[in-house]
């Protein structure tokens, strides 16, 4: 019975399979390394996506910012009122 459980967890996991998976994730890692290099680094994908984020987000950034200061009001001030 056991030799036969065994036999059925070896066929349910297969090695290669989780290898080629890893050798799968690597490529995907090395390629966005690549990436990021020749875009000129993190910081210039950073400002990238900050300039994007801006232009699209732009009219909605102030009153976030008045919600979350609120919210931190009734925090810190015990008052039940939330957004």
């Amino acid at each position: 019975m056991r030799a036969a459980a065994e036999g059925v967890y070896q066929d349910l996991i297969d090695d290669k399979f989780f290898i080629s998976l890893n050798n799968g994730l690597a490529d995907i890692i090395s390629g966005l390394d690549n990436f990021i290099d020749k875009a000129g680094g993190l910081k210039t994908i950073i400002m990238a996506l900050s300039g994007v984020i801006l232009a699209n987000f732009s009219n909605k950034i102030p009153e976030a910012i008045d919600k979350a200061r609120y919210n931190f009001d009734v925090l810190t001030k015990g008052s039940d009122k939330a957004y």
